[in-house]
């Protein structure tokens, strides 16, 4: 069924955190997932690699800088898909 799932495209396995059916620490994985997900830590991680992350409840985190690079980031990445789609170089 999972593979299904990837197949049809309901589940991208490069977005998602999964837990295998054998995972030796089951409880322990689902605590770090659980971590992970706050906002509090996607905003560190963007304020420390200024990778962009699409939880919105996490900018009240964030520093200036890192906002402000992002959103420039932002603007060039869709003028680069505007222009490629106009068949641009």
């Amino acid at each position: 069924m999972f593979h299904k799932a990837i197949r049809d495209g309901l589940i991208d396995p490069a977005r998602s955190v999964q837990i295998g059916n054998d995972a030796p620490h089951p409880q322990a994985a689902l605590e770090w997932i659980n971590t992970i997900e706050r906002p509090e830590v996607h905003a560190a991680i963007t304020n420390e690699v200024f990778y962009p992350n699409a939880d919105a409840a996490a900018r009240k985190f964030m520093r200036p800088e890192s906002q402000s690079s992002l959103q420039a980031s932002s603007k060039s990445r869709r003028g680069l898909r505007g222009n490629s789609a106009a068949g641009s170089p």
